[in-house]
């Protein structure tokens, strides 16, 4: 697979900063603190104050709906 050109690049950064825009903010949250801040789940449950077990559904259900956002914006 071949890397991304610059322009497909921001186009992408776009797509995705809107999609995560998207979310639901637990789910954004509990996302960009996975992704973004590298967390692992226990610490992502303590700052959220929520279990571990929240913690994976909010991740689970926020990669979901990406894929979701993702798919019906390239469907146009």
């Amino acid at each position: 697979m071949e890397a991304p050109e610059a322009g497909d690049r921001l186009e992408l950064e776009e797509i995705m900063t809107e999609a995560v825009g998207l979310l639901p903010h637990n789910q954004r949250a509990a996302l960009l603190l996975r992704v973004r801040d590298e967390l692992s789940y226990q610490e992502i449950a303590e700052i959220l104050g929520v279990s571990r077990a929240s913690v994976e559904s909010l991740l689970f259900r926020a990669r979901e709906r990406l894929r979701h956002l993702i798919r019906n914006r390239e469907a146009r």
